[in-house]
């Protein structure tokens, strides 16, 4: 949740993270902009993975988190097909599975602010076919999103191959499409 990410945030910048802010939403968000000041976007994207990787049971350790954490995208691939390796809470492991087994009803595009790969775990976890990733950078149709399976939209952004959002400039930008 937030208050993690915060202390991660802390925890990175060694402490040195006096928030002014009065909500946790803001807190987050002044945590985030400190955080990208110090250490730059590459800083942001390592503390994204850093939590992320969390979900894993057990959690990688020495060069596979360092390669992990760095965005190296056949570790990060091999980790997200390893189904069996991330904890899911009931929630997202029963949208899965609702996902999978009505995919004209509910499983042709789903739309996310996370930027973990956990539905689309628990899609493969139930046995859905032709998953698909996508992140929007900018304003896009969702009209491209053909094909058997599971379009997954992340729209702030993705753990393993992109920038993510988390700046209101970012958060608010008209994406009217």
């Amino acid at each position: 949740g937030v208050a993690g990410m915060i202390e991660l945030i802390r925890g990175e910048l060694e402490g040195q993270l006096a928030l002014r802010s009065d909500t946790p939403a803001r807190c987050y968000q002044e945590a985030f902009h400190r955080l990208l000041g110090r250490r730059g976007p590459d800083g942001v994207n390592r503390i994204i993975r850093r939590a992320v990787l969390r979900a894993r049971q057990p959690p990688p350790a020495g060069a596979e988190l360092e390669a992990a954490e760095a965005g190296k995208s056949e570790v990060c691939n091999t980790l997200e097909r390893d189904v069996g390796g991330w904890a899911l809470n009931p929630a997202v492991e029963s949208l899965g599975t609702i996902l999978a087994e009505y995919p004209e009803q509910f499983g042709k595009t789903l739309l996310t602010s996370n930027f973990d790969p956990l539905v689309e775990v628990s899609l493969r976890k139930a046995g859905a076919e032709g998953v698909r990733t996508f992140t929007l950078y900018t304003d896009a149709s969702l009209s491209w999103s053909r094909g058997d399976g599971c379009n997954v939209v992340h729209f702030h952004g993705y753990w393993s191959d992109s920038d993510t959002f988390h700046m209101p400039g970012q958060l608010q930008h008209a994406r009217p499409q």
